[in-house]
């Protein structure tokens, strides 16, 4: 297969690119994930959580579940 810049050199029409969501999606996950924030905003989550009363991880969870909804629902 030729180079886009080879292509280009020749004057041909570079094709748009093909996105495979399969190539996206990971063969296995393990259900850990590891985020690093700033104090502020981990002290805006648990005292968030606690006013709620749950777990930290079950908020970030729901937040995380909620955005995904959303996003999911603006695609259609």
């Amino acid at each position: 297969m030729a180079t886009v810049s080879a292509m280009m050199d020749m004057g041909q029409e570079i094709p748009a690119p093909a996105f495979n969501s399969e190539d996206f999606m990971p063969a296995s996950a393990s259900g850990k994930v590891l985020a690093r924030l700033p104090r502020s905003i981990h002290m805006q989550l648990t005292a968030r959580a606690k006013t709620e009363g749950v777990s930290l991880n079950a908020l970030v969870l729901a937040f995380i579940a909620e955005g995904l909804g959303r996003r999911h629902v603006a695609r259609r």
